[in-house]
């Protein structure tokens, strides 16, 4: 009973997470009601309520499980300098957005949440950030073009790839990526140290 009771609540969650997404296609977030999003999936208010208060509510969930995944794929893999291992983190964080991809484009778009486009940039900043600190940028005047570039330039290319509707495979992604990050990276030259890293203010 407990199985089908949980299959029922993610069937009910993924379709109201649906919903809030073709939402957004003709309003913002601020602006969906509880009742236009019930009529959208075809579902009665009490069942909304029995998982969320309001759409703030039911908002905080879905970014907090997608920050959760950013952050779940930190941890497995630790900033490196390994091109190989790079190209495995990119692959991971853009399977979680593949996984998420209707959701994902419906937060980042214009009627979206600025508040957790923020959030993935702290993410994405703090990831680039411990780049830094392996050592592979070595001009330390230059840390910090280097960084709000990177900053803007992944942002950018999330976003692109997540509303292309031709877009390239994860893995292909992925590479791409690494080896825009890679080549930026190693344009600078070797006097960089990583004891230098706590002198830069970013």
């Amino acid at each position: 009973m407990a199985v089908r009771t949980d299959r029922r609540v993610r069937k009910t969650k993924a379709a109201l997470r649906h919903g809030l997404a073709v939402l957004t296609k003709k309003k913002s977030i601020k602006e969906i009601t509880v009742k236009e999003l019930v009529e959208e999936v075809d579902i009665n208010r009490s069942t909304f309520y029995l998982h969320y208060t309001d759409i703030y509510s039911m908002v905080a969930e879905l970014e907090s499980e997608l920050l959760e995944e950013f952050k779940n794929a930190i941890d497995l893999y630790p900033p490196t300098n390994s091109e190989e291992e790079m190209c495995r983190f990119f692959e991971h964080i853009y399977n979680i957005l593949n996984d998420n991809r209707e959701i994902c484009v419906a937060l980042v778009s214009e009627n979206g949440d600025i508040s957790f486009i923020r959030q993935v940039e702290t993410f994405v900043s703090e990831r680039i950030k411990k780049i830094f600190e392996s050592g592979m940028v070595k001009n330390l005047y230059d840390v910090r073009y280097v960084f709000d570039f990177c900053i803007s330039g992944g942002m950018g290319l999330f976003k692109h790839w997540l509303t292309d509707e031709n877009a390239l495979e994860p893995a292909h992604m992925a590479k791409i990526t690494t080896d825009m990050v890679v080549g930026t990276l190693k344009s600078f030259d070797n006097n960089f140290r990583v004891s230098d890293y706590s002198k830069i203010k970013l």
